[in-house]
């Protein structure tokens, strides 16, 4: 766990300055405030999740959010009490759609259906947010929201930046790949530290990606509704389409083990409705009769290969 003290001496020494000198502490924090806002966005991380709950008074239709809430990344809000049995997702509007339905619904207080974001307000550092609920509330309601974070900023020595201990070193890698590229100019430094800085991502993705997928089972283990029943559809050329599309009417094709057979009932109507002037969807049902046979095999062949009495 490194402290803001220890990651302004990690970034000085990755630029070759042990004091302060060409850079002060006060760009070296705000190059590492860049790095652990740049690192934090990169993806939804789950340790980012938070959840508040608030309370919604009678006839109160605007509440204010937390201050360090993400709204555009991931923002949900249900609500609970009044007349409500069980807690109820509300249907985020865009201010567009918010306003006309606030109008719509203005005169029938009633359980909030829709919120939407009205106003954004900036305190010092932090930006509030204001959403509006639309129906008007007919009585007192208990809101719960989840949300991802915003990262505090780093400011006193003891800080440490709002992430897991072993992606801590890419913030001064990417701290100082700022300062080289945007200060001194030095594009092989900067990416070198850039580098690092991707090195550490990509071990994060790594591991977001094993904590998702760990509940999931794989082969026979999978659940029959979830298994995908072959994987033949992505061996067979598109010239073999229509017989891959018409493989299990028993009326045109039926697959045996060692060939293919065409059945002649639909090309016998096709011929007796025919005619001299017959038509292309007509000549289409002879053309099954006459030359669809060979591509039927290679895909009755294909079918057999990758059937499971095939690999038994």
């Amino acid at each position: 766990m490194a402290t803001l003290t220890e990651m302004v001496v990690d970034v000085r020494e990755r630029i070759g300055e042990d004091s302060a000198d060409f850079f002060t502490d006060a760009e070296v924090i705000r190059a590492l405030n860049l790095g652990v806002t740049t690192f934090t966005a990169e993806e939804a991380w789950p340790w980012l999740y938070t959840e508040f709950s608030l309370t919604l008074g009678e006839g109160q239709t605007e509440l204010e959010l937390p201050s360090n809430v993400s709204i555009h990344r991931a923002f949900a809000i249900s609500l609970t009490g009044g007349s409500l049995t069980r807690g109820t997702p509300l249907e985020r509007l865009s201010p567009e759609r918010g306003f006309r339905a606030r109008f719509e619904w203005e005169e029938r207080p009633q359980t909030p259906i829709y919120y939407y974001l009205v106003a954004a307000t900036r305190d010092e550092s932090e930006l509030l947010y204001v959403v509006r609920f639309v129906p008007v509330p007919d009585a007192e309601y208990d809101i719960e929201g989840l949300y991802l974070r915003v990262p505090d900023p780093l400011a006193d020595d003891d800080d440490v930046a709002d992430l897991p201990d072993e992606y801590h070193p890419a913030v001064p890698a990417w701290a100082a790949g700022h300062l080289f590229l945007k200060e001194l100019s030095i594009s092989q430094k900067a990416s070198e530290q850039f580098g690092l800085y991707g090195e550490v991502l990509r071990q994060a993705r790594k591991t977001l990606e094993v904590h998702e997928d760990e509940n999931i089972a794989y082969g026979r283990d999978l659940p029959s509704r979830y298994r995908r029943r072959s994987t033949l559809r992505d061996r067979i050329p598109l010239t073999l389409a229509v017989a891959w599309r018409d493989r299990r009417s028993p009326s045109i094709h039926t697959v045996t083990p060692g060939r293919a057979t065409r059945s002649r009932t639909r090309c016998h109507r096709a011929r007796k409705s025919s005619g001299r002037g017959r038509s292309a969807r007509s000549r289409s049902r002879l053309t099954c009769c006459s030359t669809g046979s060979k591509r039927w095999s290679a895909a009755s062949r294909l079918w057999n290969e990758g059937s499971p009495s095939a690999t038994r």
